[in-house]
């Protein structure tokens, strides 16, 4: 008869074997520090934050929805976000909705951002957002660096905000009962 093998004893070598190999695997393929900081960098607003830490920003502050937060854990309290990826809390408050409606830039972009009384706007650079406030007499760019343009008003009082020179604006108001959102068409101006 042959001999019954002994498990137990290759069982823990066998173990102890495959724990070394994770170990190893782990440390050989794990981010490094400065590789991490590089993947953050690339998807937040890593400069704008050290930019509003030396030059704070006016606020309220309209920002990124998934920039939220990063803000919050790199600036609060001195820097409060508009939102966050919390939706959940602001959509009862509707604050959500006006998020949408000042992100795509729909009729309503401009009467919201006095609505909320935002006096400074950190966006990414490629939002449409960016492009209206850069159109804007009553904005300026403050910073902008490769992921990131903030903007600030000009005064801190929220003045109607018109259109550059070069577009007209006219305003209607539907004031249909318990709606006295003013809707903005921007067309050419007429030379």
């Amino acid at each position: 008869w042959l001999p019954v093998p002994n498990f137990r004893r290759s069982q823990g070598v066998l173990n102890s074997s495959l724990m070394l190999l994770l170990g190893v695997g782990m440390v050989m393929f794990f981010p490094s520090h400065r590789s991490l900081e590089r993947s953050v960098a690339r998807l937040y607003p890593v400069n704008a934050v050290e930019y509003l830490r030396g030059h704070p920003a006016p606020g309220p502050m309209f920002n990124e929805y998934l920039w939220g937060g990063y803000l919050i854990w790199k600036l609060s309290p001195r820097h409060p976000v508009f939102i966050d990826g919390r939706a959940d809390l602001y959509e009862h408050a509707g604050v959500f909705a006006d998020y949408v409606h000042i992100m795509a830039l729909t009729p309503h972009t401009l009467f919201l951002l006095r609505k909320y009384s935002i006096q400074s706007c950190l966006l990414a650079r490629k939002d449409p957002l960016v492009s209206l406030l850069a159109a804007l007499p009553g904005w300026r760019r403050e910073y902008e660096d490769d992921v990131s343009v903030l903007y600030v008003r000009k005064s801190t009082n929220p003045p109607s905000d018109s259109p550059a020179p070069g577009l007209s604006a006219s305003i209607k108001r539907s004031c249909s009962p318990g709606k006295t959102r003013p809707h903005f068409h921007l067309r050419p101006a007429e030379e």
